[in-house]
């Protein structure tokens, strides 16, 4: 078995390696709603691409990138570990980022190139019952390209 040690890999022109066959994350951030107002949580695995945070409302946070994604769809991961509130575990881990044009007006664009928009939520009244909350810790990562 041999051990590999390098402060810095380059490719052979002296610019970064390029990635095939993979991707990396575009944006990472965590979100702590139930501050008042809400803020981007820094010192927490630190966040990338991101510059502001707004506070929409409970369980309602808007929050721009700092380089704009080349398009609105997007693939996007959350988590609400370590929250406290609400039920079991399974009733309070839910969010959503919405991205709806139905009527609306004005429409509720969630997910633009410059920023996305993010619903949390408590599900614990029952089905159908959803109320907006506001968590502690709401870790997103969004894959996609740079424009």
């Amino acid at each position: 078995m041999s051990t590999l040690k390098a402060d810095t890999i380059q490719s052979t022109g002296g610019g970064p390696v390029t990635l095939t066959k993979q991707q990396t994350a575009k944006v990472i951030f965590c979100m702590d709603l139930a501050t008042s107002p809400a803020v981007l949580v820094t010192g927490v695995g630190g966040a990338i691409n991101t510059s502001s945070l707004v506070d929409n409302g409970t369980g309602d946070g808007t929050v721009s990138y700092t380089n704009n994604l080349s398009g609105r769809l997007n693939p996007v991961s959350h988590d609400s570990t370590g929250n406290t509130g609400g039920g079991n575990i399974y009733d309070r881990r839910s969010q959503v980022v919405h991205d709806y044009n139905n009527g609306f007006s004005p429409p509720r664009l969630g997910s633009l190139t410059s920023s996305i928009r993010i619903h949390s939520f408590y599900n614990g009244a029952g089905a159908g019952a959803a109320a907006l909350y506001d968590y502690g810790t709401n870790y997103i990562v969004i894959h996609g390209d740079l424009a």
